[in-house]
């Protein structure tokens, strides 16, 4: 995910589920975390169950952090239900990423820890 800053902000890196039986965290993979005038990062997922439905809400200060490019996603879950826009996730400083299994991957979900960005 593509990211400009205006200022050097907290690190904040694990989030964590709020499912009630099965846990998933989701981490950010940066190499530099006073993100230059452009920099991105990778979106991982820990879970202690196969994974077939990903709903990630991001939040920022978009007078601190601004995203250069639209999301680009890879991954096992491949099937884009929703991805936020880079203008309206600049406007609101907010981004929404729906993601689902392919139906084609069903017998083998992934797991573990995985990438998807």
């Amino acid at each position: 995910m593509p990211f400009s800053n205006r200022k050097n902000g907290r690190k904040q890196q694990s989030i964590g589920s709020h499912a009630s039986t099965h846990q998933a965290s989701i981490a950010f993979q940066i190499n530099n975390w006073t993100l230059p005038p452009e920099n991105t990062f990778g979106l991982w997922v820990n879970s202690d169950s196969p994974v077939g439905f990903a709903d990630i809400r991001l939040t920022y200060n978009p007078s601190l952090v601004k995203m250069t490019k639209e999301i680009s996603l890879k991954g096992n879950l491949a099937r884009v239900i929703k991805i936020t826009s880079m203008s309206e996730a600049n406007n609101t400083g907010s981004v929404s990423i729906i993601l689902g299994l392919d139906p084609n991957q069903i017998g083998s979900p992934p797991s573990g820890s995985f990438q998807n960005s």
